[in-house]
């Protein structure tokens, strides 16, 4: 039996708002404001895969003489070695669906040497691990009357998060857990300048910033250098991704990442109040650059596909028999893509609210 999915959340925070007063310092009764306001979250749980057929260790070392219908060899298997017998020159091993261990492909003897590949008694595995997702997030802002005519207001925002997650499977019950999260800060300065009883200014600058993380490889692996495969990532941060289309299973780090999402933003607005007579004036602009920073790895260590029956291999059309004998079907990559986006945003515009009438 599986242990229960558990989960537990903790959320806190606190808030103070008022006057800024420091006795016989400064003294802000009706001049200057303060609000300061926290939260937080911590968050952890036990997550469960769903199920998914593996390794037995005995096909790890070649041997699918019990992995066939009714426990006997694997029909697939034993039709690819009498076929190809340099993978297992022994007719009657061959007839058992025994793959030579000394034929086994370099490549996956390194996988099984770095104990990336798992592997159960019975095949079957459901996978549990730990996961959490934790965050702080704090707000300022001060509102300061320098005289009757000016106000000064500023914002400050911050909000920092990790998470970790499962992931695929690996060796010695682990796993390819995922770490991510973001950072996002905002901070904005207004000014409101009042020109006489009919006519009102509004300054306002914001930043902003939105830094996340997705699918960022929370341990150290063998890269593909490390496991003889002859590639060159633009980023090496794992082993090459394996994927087993019977099993709907895939070995290695999410394909997703490691991704970096940053996104900055600058706003400049001012805005112009005028009430003259029957006349309600207003008219202003606004200039917004914008840059995306992105640098997203998407299939950056590269896959095999071993497509065993239900893909419709035209190797041993069983998938796990097929990484051993270094059979893919398919390799695909792709690079680090950096987006480095500049765009700029002007605007401007004047509005005459009119009251025809007094009472309209």
């Amino acid at each position: 039996d599986l242990p229960i999915n558990v989960l537990k959340r903790n959320q806190f925070g606190a808030e103070v708002a008022g006057p800024l007063w420091i006795p016989k310092v400064f003294n802000g009764k009706n001049r200057v404001f303060f609000m300061t306001a926290w939260q937080s979250q911590k968050l952890s749980q036990l997550q469960t895969n769903a199920e998914t057929t593996v390794f037995t260790p005995g096909e790890l070392t070649g041997d699918f003489s019990h992995s066939g219908p009714n426990g006997g060899p694997d029909p697939n298997v034993v039709s690819y070695l009498q076929q190809y017998p340099y993978f297992q020159p022994n007719p009657a091993l061959a007839a058992k669906g025994i793959i030579d261990p000394t034929r086994i492909d370099p490549v996956a003897q390194n996988y099984i040497k770095a104990n990336l590949i798992p592997t159960t008694a019975s095949g079957q595995l459901f996978q549990q691990g730990a996961a959490n997702d934790n965050f702080d997030e704090l707000t300022n802002k001060i509102d300061f009357v320098v005289t009757d005519k000016d106000r000064i207001s500023v914002t400050l925002y911050a909000f920092r998060e990790t998470t970790l997650g499962l992931g695929n499977p690996a060796g010695g019950n682990s796993s390819y857990y995922n770490a991510g999260g973001a950072n996002r800060y905002l901070g904005t300065v207004s000014y409101i300048k009042t020109l006489s009883p009919t006519m009102v200014n509004e300054f306002r600058f914001t930043a902003q910033r939105n830094d996340g993380r997705q699918a960022f490889p929370a341990s150290k692996q063998p890269t593909p250098a490390d496991l003889g495969v002859g590639v060159t990532p633009d980023q090496s941060t794992g082993p090459t991704r394996l994927y087993f289309y019977d099993e709907n299973f895939a070995n290695g780090f999410s394909p997703q990442g490691p991704t970096q999402l940053i996104n900055n933003t600058y706003v400049w607005n001012d805005t112009f109040s005028w009430q003259h007579g029957n006349h309600g004036f207003k008219m202003g602009g606004n200039y917004t650059p914008f840059q995306n920073n992105t640098v997203y790895d998407f299939y950056v260590n590269g896959e095999f596909d071993f497509y065993g029956t239900s893909g419709g291999s035209s190797f041993a059309q069983n998938d796990r028999a097929a990484f051993l004998m270094g059979t893919p079907d398919e390799y695909f990559q792709f690079g680090s893509a950096p987006s480095n986006i500049r765009t700029h945003n002007i605007s401007g515009f004047f509005q005459d609210e009119w009251k025809v009438r007094k009472n309209l």
